[in-house]
């Protein structure tokens, strides 16, 4: 089973026809669904058909790895990206669809402002290598912190704010 809520941002006639063709149980949620539990919804579906508000987001519920490899393949070739996607977990079935929501989209946010501070990292401000005599030793501290697992997102978005500063 797949919960899929679509955005605006793809074609969700296209992504719905690769659901059909691939022979995978699906529902579709929308907005009208946010204060619904995963859970109730991975059981009983949706309410009312509704443009939505957000992006688009898939969970995935007893999906073989094959038949996932095979619909990341049909999307590829579809020219659709979905970076928020779950799998359905003992936590999440709890949580409401706009719980399950927020926590990826701030994932999401996550691991984009992560990747930007690593870009930037190998490409330091030389302007600033020269006339700051603390910035390189603030990229070797932001080095160290970003490796931890136990980095924030508010501390990634200092970091990142420190570095693109001219």
């Amino acid at each position: 089973m797949i919960l899929a809520y679509i955005g605006k941002e793809i074609n969700g006639e296209t992504l719905v026809q690769i659901f059909k063709e691939l022979k995978l149980e699906y529902r579709e949620l929308f907005d009208e669904d946010f204060n619904s539990r995963i859970g109730a919804l991975l059981k009983e579906g949706t309410k009312k058909k509704c443009d939505n508000s957000r992006k688009t987001f898939l969970l995935f519920s007893k999906v073989s790895e094959s038949q996932m490899d095979l619909l990341k393949e049909k999307m590829h070739q579809n020219d659709i990206y979905i970076p928020r996607i779950a799998l359905e977990t003992e936590q999440n079935v709890h949580w409401t669809l706009k719980e399950l929501l927020d926590a990826i989209d701030e994932e999401v946010e996550y691991f984009q402002l992560r990747d930007a501070i690593i870009s930037k990292l190998k490409k330091p401000n030389m302007y600033r290598v020269k006339t700051d005599p603390n910035y390189i030793k603030n990229l070797n501290q932001i080095v160290e912190r970003i490796s931890s697992e136990d980095v924030t997102i508010n501390e990634l978005k200092e970091m990142k704010k420190y570095l693109f500063r001219i």
